[in-house]
């Protein structure tokens, strides 16, 4: 079973119309985003390192060091036990996990 609140409900808008049922023989690529963690410390180390007047000031952080403040491994194994489970398969997934593609 998937975690309660990891997906927003799956309601259509109320703009849209269905037209016609999909054709179940064409493939859709889609792009899932994840929910990232910590980005409040990534704005406040980017403020820090930014301020002119921080002892920080220029000590910037690495792409590694900002995927591992935002990683989201239950949020991502999550999603992609959601996608799974209404079979598709991840191709491809970002460094830190914050976007599948399937």
């Amino acid at each position: 079973a998937v975690a309660a609140g990891v997906f927003e409900a799956s309601v259509p808008r109320g703009d849209w119309t269905v037209l016609a049922r999909a054709n179940p023989f064409f493939v859709h690529e889609v792009v899932v985003a994840v929910k990232q963690r910590g980005l409040e410390e990534v704005e406040r180390v980017l403020g820090e390192v930014s301020d002119p007047d921080s002892p920080r000031r220029g000590e910037y952080l690495s792409k590694a060091a900002v995927e591992e403040l935002v990683r989201n491994p239950a949020g991502t194994a999550a999603v992609k036990a959601w996608l799974q489970s209404v079979g598709a398969t991840v191709t491809r997934e970002t460094p830190a996990g914050e976007y599948l593609v399937a």
